[in-house]
């Protein structure tokens, strides 16, 4: 790197440690530097090998910005971490293994972000999740399974005259209002 280019990145924004995390050989980076580097700039958890990565720097990543979910390792991947990740960012999701997908995280998904729906587990598109996610986002019917899709746009364009399509009750997750006559869940 020229002393321009240092000079240019530093007046652009960039911070020092950030700068050296990313640039540095993967031999000359140490943990301290990258705990540092990832408190200031969560991101630059990209940057930070994986043998000197811990649960308290990926924590510390994923609080800043939902979506560095993506740059944990699975072996820090937990429930907790992966609702607050969802909480903030839906979509982040994606980022989360199949086998840590539960109901619940789904749910809390889509209520945040409706198109996420994409992401979620065959097995956990029930006809609630499903119309919880449409009512966020109308365009994530395409991603209802065909046998809900009726159901789900039947409860989706009905009208209650005491209260909107669902509401939120409680502080639950699986707190979730609607019309149960018109989805079954079984």
């Amino acid at each position: 790197m020229t002393a321009q280019k240092l000079e240019d990145m530093l007046s652009g924004g960039e911070n020092l440690e950030v700068i050296s995390l990313k640039y540095a050989p993967e031999k000359l980076k140490m943990a301290d530097q990258c705990l540092k580097a990832v408190e200031q700039y969560g991101l630059v958890l990209k940057y930070v090998p994986e043998e000197l990565k811990t649960a308290k720097m990926c924590l510390t990543a994923v609080k800043q910005n939902a979506y560095n979910l993506q740059y944990v390792p699975e072996r820090f991947m937990t429930v907790k971490l992966c609702f607050m990740a969802v909480k903030t960012k839906g979509n982040a999701l994606r980022f989360i293994p199949q086998n840590l997908k539960t109901a619940g995280l789904c749910l809390t998904a889509v209520r945040r972000r409706g198109w996420s729906l994409q992401y979620v587990p065959e097995e956990h598109k029930t006809a609630k999740l499903c119309l919880a996610a449409v009512h966020q986002y109308s365009d994530a019917l395409q991603y209802v399974p065909e046998k809900l899709k009726e159901q789900v746009k039947k409860a989706a364009g009905k009208e209650r005259p005491d209260t909107t399509l669902y509401d939120f009750v409680g502080k639950d997750e699986d707190d979730l209002f609607v019309n149960t006559k018109e989805l079954d869940d079984g």
